[in-house]
């Protein structure tokens, strides 16, 4: 891990030291890279996320006060790794750099980003979102002027993280572009619901799936409509997704995983198609389908995926996070066996790693919170029915909850209340502001 020392002396004389430079830039890229990936983590809680979130904060500080050599050498590593994190930084450097406005520091950024986007647009859109809202403006409006897809995509992307309206957004909902529109349809605001059901029908099959998650947002329904429009995405991307290797293969997951989660929530609990679509995914993108849905009766499937060797201890969080029932507690954990230093890294071995028990499935199926009694209509976390309060004290950092299941929760409460955004991606700053916004005491 990188050395998290926070008091350095940038410069000599006024000569900035391009070694501490450099390792300011390293370290913000790794930073915001622990700080996206925490979502999905077992591991970490929100106290050390903060931490992450302080740590990329004073290292963006000594890139800033580093003046022409931080640009310098963050658009240097962008151009040298060509991942989301050096695209985050060098895309705040250049924002900083130039107020916001497209100063040589950010053509050259872009041009970057431009060749890439697949890989690295997802560092840009972040940057945008925690600069301040007067240089995030300059840029957007400077990117919505212009003729370029992927600036325009990235500007709408970043205007949907933060919740800003756009104007004209039925100029976008109807782009040549497919990435466009896509985008165009996650910043879609109450003025756009006429334009974008057209899109219901559209050619690419991102843009229907967003287009079903945005006529949720807009209508406030109870997301039948939308799992009728979005299933048929979901399936179509397994086909996609498994056709695919390597990197594109990754990029269709993320987008598999997006597209998965909405579609858990927006099914009716008792839904006959959930089971068939469960057989159809692998073991955990199944199992993290469940969580989101809620629904006990599916406590089956998880107990019988404690079976393989490769998602048992997946399942066995999957089993605690929807029944409440520690499984080292209440001892339902087997002993653990010698671990293999040579065994191949994978999901199973990272599992472990992060402290999850390995469950006992026969004294967990005997246990009394697996018993699938049947659904009142209401979704379970942790033990009792997904309600408002109950979300908000999951989410409260003093609740001590893994970043995993708070991103569970979080998803939740913005579907149930859509003026409950909680971005846990956002610097800590905005998170508690968001935090306070729905009624939970940040200290």
């Amino acid at each position: 891990m990188p050395d998290t020392s926070s008091s350095v002396t940038l410069a000599l004389a006024d000569v900035p030291i391009t070694a501490i430079v450099r390792r300011h830039a390293d370290d913000a890229a790794f930073y915001w890279s622990q700080i996206d990936g925490a979502a999905s983590s077992v591991l970490l809680r929100a106290d050390a996320v903060s931490g992450f979130q302080a740590q990329l904060g004073a290292h963006l500080e000594g890139l800033i006060v580093a003046g022409e050599e931080g640009v310098k050498i963050t658009q240097g590593n962008l151009e040298r790794w060509r991942k989301p994190g050096e695209a985050f930084v060098a895309m705040l450097l250049a924002l900083e750099h130039g107020n916001g406005e497209w100063a040589p520091a950010m053509t050259s950024v872009m041009r970057s980003i431009r060749a890439h986007p697949d890989v690295v647009a997802r560092g840009a859109i972040s940057a945008l979102a925690w600069t301040s809202p007067d240089k995030r403006a300059a840029w957007v409006r400077a990117a919505l002027a212009g003729d370029n897809p992927v600036d325009i995509a990235i500007a709408l992307r970043a205007a949907s993280l933060v919740r800003e309206e756009v104007a004209s957004i039925s100029m976008w909902l109807k782009h040549p572009d497919a990435q466009v529109r896509a985008a165009a349809c996650r910043a879609t605001g109450p003025g756009g619901r006429g334009a974008i059901g057209a899109l219901a029908q559209d050619d690419s099959l991102f843009v229907r799936a967003e287009c079903a998650i945005a006529v949720a947002r807009l209508e406030q329904s109870d997301g039948r409509t939308a799992a009728a429009q979005l299933w048929p995405c979901v399936t179509d991307q397994i086909a996609v997704w498994t056709s695919l290797t390597g990197w594109p293969r990754a990029q269709a997951e993320r987008r598999l995983r997006r597209w998965l989660k909405h579609l858990a929530w927006f099914t009716p609990l008792g839904h006959p198609g959930m089971r068939a679509l469960l057989d159809r995914l692998p073991r955990r993108l199944a199992l993290d389908a469940i969580l989101v849905h809620g629904d006990v009766a599916h406590l089956p499937f998880v107990i019988a995926s404690m079976s393989d060797e490769r998602e048992a201890r997946w399942a066995g969080w999957t089993w605690q996070a929807m029944t409440g029932v520690d499984i080292e507690a209440q001892d339902l954990a087997l002993e653990e066996t010698e671990i293999d230093l040579d065994a191949p890294l994978n999901a199973a071995r990272a599992d472990g790693d992060a402290g999850l028990p390995l469950p006992d499935v026969a004294r967990i199926a005997a246990h009394g919170g697996s018993s699938p009694t049947p659904h009142s209509g209401s979704r379970r976390l942790l033990g009792k029915d997904v309600t408002a309060q109950h979300l908000r004290s999951l989410l409260h950092p003093g609740a001590d909850q893994p970043q995993a299941l708070r991103a569970v929760a979080a998803h939740a409460l913005s579907w149930m209340h859509p003026d409950y955004p909680l971005d846990l991606r956002a610097p800590a700053r905005v998170q508690g502001e968001q935090l306070r916004r729905m009624g939970v005491v940040v200290a």
